[in-house]
């Protein structure tokens, strides 16, 4: 089995590639802490009001930047293309409306992800 070698473009691009999709996950860990400091809020309200409006404020600044986040790394991750071949790295092959699905290795070339270890 040989092993395939990689140019320094293509590295660099596969770099890009996957810190962008480790990006447009980073929301799923956003929504979580947002949740627990909205639960920490309503539970001090009693005792300290502004401590409450501070944390609340918090939560919906946290989420609301999550979801901003969420949807422009998204759009850019699936806009990505293959440092090797230059087409669309996750478009399906045939596809007549450019549909994306998420994966480890380029769906034209076969360039993978897994060649960066």
């Amino acid at each position: 089995m040989s092993a395939e070698v990689l140019t320094s473009d293509e590295k660099l691009g596969l770099e890009r590639i996957r810190r962008l999709s480790r990006l447009a996950g980073a929301p799923w860990l956003a929504f979580p802490l947002s949740f627990v400091l909205s639960v920490v809020a309503l539970s001090l309200r009693r005792f300290s009001p502004g401590v409450t409006l501070a944390l609340g404020a918090l939560a919906v600044a946290l989420a609301v930047g999550s979801v901003i986040v969420g949807i422009v790394s998204s759009i850019r991750y699936h806009a990505v293309r293959c440092p090797r071949c230059d087409q669309q790295f996750l478009q399906l092959p045939g596809s007549r409306f450019g549909f994306l699905w998420p994966t480890k290795a380029c769906r034209k070339c076969g360039l993978s992800l897994k060649l960066l270890r």
